[in-house]
């Protein structure tokens, strides 16, 4: 079997201040992201991991090295595994991005899951975080794999390894270093668990 740790990074300013934050904007985990990445690494530290990898920005990176550092893994970046890029209302608010582009916000909130202004797809995002997930599989199948990453591109892979909707990844709010766990079999993924904040309970 082949396991794959799906851990979003911890916290940023703009986490914090509800701000959009896309694969453009490569912000360092404030303290509290650095706390909730120790945590989640105390977390996995049982556990038997045979690689991890992650998006090439900093807060995905800072997260996945503080994994490492339990394991004596060397992080394997992938490009394929930044946040979504979201063009021109990067850095926006909801209300900001309401305001500025009134038709492209109303689609989203209803769901739909139209190109970013200026940047990219959910179908685009999930087509390049598969590959990598695929590329992991081939390698380390049977294993255990972390893979540190970001809201978007979480939701999209446990979409894909489902096998349902996309429409339903906007349904799939990961938080601040959260763990869920896809376990992949001979015929099919099952999401053992989705979203454990359980190891944060303790971070402030």
């Amino acid at each position: 079997m082949f396991k794959l740790f799906l851990v979003r990074h911890g916290e940023t300013v703009w986490n914090k201040e509800t701000r959009l934050q896309g694969g453009g904007s490569d912000i360092d985990l404030n303290d509290l992201g650095k706390k909730q990445a120790e945590l989640a690494a105390e977390a996995l530290r049982g556990e038997k991991l045979n690689a991890i990898a992650c998006s090439t920005l900093k807060r995905a990176l800072y997260t996945a090295q503080a994994i490492a550092g339990y394991h004596h893994l060397e992080v394997q970046t992938y490009s394929g595994l930044k946040e979504i890029d979201a063009g021109s209302i990067d850095g926006l608010k909801g209300e900001e991005i309401s305001k500025t582009y009134p038709e492209f916000f109303k689609e989203w909130a209803s769901g739909q899951i139209e190109r970013i202004p200026g940047g990219e797809s959910l179908h685009e995002v999930q087509a390049r975080a598969w590959t990598v997930v695929e590329d992991l599989k081939k390698r380390y199948s049977p294993g255990r794999v972390v893979l540190v990453s970001h809201t978007f591109v979480t939701s999209t892979i446990i979409c894909r390894a489902l096998g349902v909707d996309l429409r339903l990844s906007r349904r799939l709010s990961a938080s601040n270093g959260g763990i869920s766990l896809l376990e992949f079999g001979p015929r099919y993924a099952t999401l053992a668990y989705f979203n454990n904040t359980c190891h944060l309970r303790e971070q402030k």
